[in-house]
């Protein structure tokens, strides 16, 4: 008696190798495929199933007529290229066909003329490919900068693994109406954008088109890079009116009282925003529409809770987005305390101390003086006349 383990152990085995009896039994002599990497169902490196094993074929006098049959027999549509050198990666084991020479109609690839299975002079560097119109393969897309800033140039480079000569290359935004396209007669594209503007801030795709026999065959989109586009950080100055304005080794010191003011600026060929002045000291921040590129906050009378760092923030919006550059290089600003007021309180200070010495000085010596000089007789019946009139 088996038990349980050794009942569900047999029916592995018994459906593996089951499995596998099905699998073998799937290919027969002739069948065809297309592997390697980068490869489609309906474009890569031709592979042929003889004597229970999958073997390559050689590019010697591989033309598009080859590849025609190819793609015909895997319901693949037309062929657009047929490729050599390995363009789809060497494969490895036998080479099997080599100098294969097809007229356009035969229903298989191995109907066609050759030297026969395994007559060949060829390394696995030369295995043939093809690409069929069907199912082009997807392109790929790549930036040399996925961040730039406002005037820079970029470039966007589209390539496609097949390598089908004569086809354009599409490049798109996947919002708005952006769409520029290149001929070429390579694998790949490069579009260059010389000053991109907020309008190039989104994601793009590559597409490839191919014309054939009055016929347009286009390939899937690749995936999306994003293209992220921002602001030159702007430039903010400090002066003052009234010349209260110090530059000293820990930043501007301004003395109070004076005026002050803050002026942001942009290149001029940023479109029409707003800036904002930041103080870092304080949640508050003051926005004004730009005038010529720039814009000024004016204090009239500086105050020490003025004192701390400031920078300034440009921003503008185009459609509903909203682009912001990086704050300014910031300005520490300090308040200092004004000198003539110093001066003068100082000078206050100095004449009343100076006033209260005289008057005591004084006060001293008139007592000395009037316990030193008696009062005259006469004088002190004068004074007693005096009282008794009183």
């Amino acid at each position: 008696m088996r038990n349980r383990k050794q009942e569900e152990t047999l029916q592995f085995f018994t459906g593996f190798v089951f499995s596998l009896v099905l699998t073998s039994s799937t290919f027969t002599t002739g069948q065809i495929r297309l592997a390697g990497p980068r490869s489609t169902s309906c474009s890569g490196r031709v592979e042929v199933f003889y004597s229970n094993a999958w073997g390559t074929v050689c590019d010697d006098e591989w033309d598009i007529t080859d590849a025609n049959v190819v793609c015909r027999q895997l319901g693949c549509g037309t062929a657009l290229n047929a490729t050599g050198s390995a363009h789809f990666g060497q494969g490895d084991g036998k080479i099997w066909l080599d100098n294969v020479r097809c007229s356009g109609d035969e229903s298989s690839l191995t109907s066609c003329g050759h030297n026969g299975y395994e007559k060949h002079d060829c390394g696995h560097s030369e295995d043939a490919g093809v690409v069929c119109s069907v199912n082009l393969p997807k392109p790929s897309i790549s930036t040399g900068s996925a961040e730039v800033t406002w005037g820079q140039q970029v470039s966007i480079t589209c390539s496609i693994a097949a390598s089908p000569l004569s086809g354009t290359f599409i490049l798109r935004k996947t919002s708005g109406s952006f769409r520029v396209t290149r001929s070429s007669d390579s694998s790949s594209a490069t579009f260059n954008i010389p000053k991109v503007t907020l309008d190039h801030d989104g994601e793009f795709k590559c597409q490839y088109e191919k014309m054939m026999s009055s016929q347009t065959f286009t390939s899937p989109f690749s995936n999306s890079v994003r293209l992220r586009v921002s602001l030159e950080r702007p430039i903010i100055s400090l002066t003052s009116p009234d010349g209260g304005l110090v530059w000293g080794p820990g930043g501007a010191e301004v003395t109070k009282g004076y005026g002050l003011s803050f002026t942001c600026s942009i290149n001029p060929r940023y479109p029409q925003g707003d800036f904002s002045l930041i103080f870092s000291d304080s949640n508050i921040t003051e926005t004004r529409p730009a005038v010529n590129n720039s814009a000024s906050f004016n204090f009239p009378a500086a105050e020490f809770e003025h004192q701390g760092n400031y920078s300034c923030v440009y921003e503008v919006t185009m459609a509903t987005q909203r682009f912001s550059s990086d704050e300014a290089e910031p300005i520490s600003l300090i308040i200092k305390s004004s000198s003539l007021l110093l001066v003068s309180s100082v000078s206050s200070g100095i004449l009343l101390l100076v006033l209260l010495v005289s008057l005591a000085v004084c006060l001293r010596c008139r007592r000395k003086l009037c316990s030193k000089q008696p009062i005259p007789s006469d004088q002190n019946q004068s004074l007693y006349s005096a009282r008794d009139a009183l």
